[in-house]
């Protein structure tokens, strides 16, 4: 990779993961209805703030966003 990106992701006590809003709104509506399996329109949502994603699709957008996924 020839640059860094900086990410910010929350990390739960159960090991779940979810992507800071700010990174969020730096990717396409496209890549985050691909990463969560759901359509852009409710992509759009979860990249304005304006829709919470629900926690099974934390650690898909953690991933988007360029965290790591659980090892354990």
């Amino acid at each position: 990779m020839d640059h860094e990106v900086e990410f910010k992701c929350k990390v739960y006590e159960n090991g779940r993961m979810v992507a800071d809003a700010e990174t969020l709104r730096s990717k396409k509506v496209r890549e985050i209805a691909q990463a969560m399996q759901v359509s852009t329109s409710y992509a759009a949502f979860v990249r304005s703030g304006k829709r919470r994603p629900h926690p099974r699709h934390w650690e898909a957008l953690a991933l988007l966003a360029g965290g790591k996924a659980d090892e354990g």
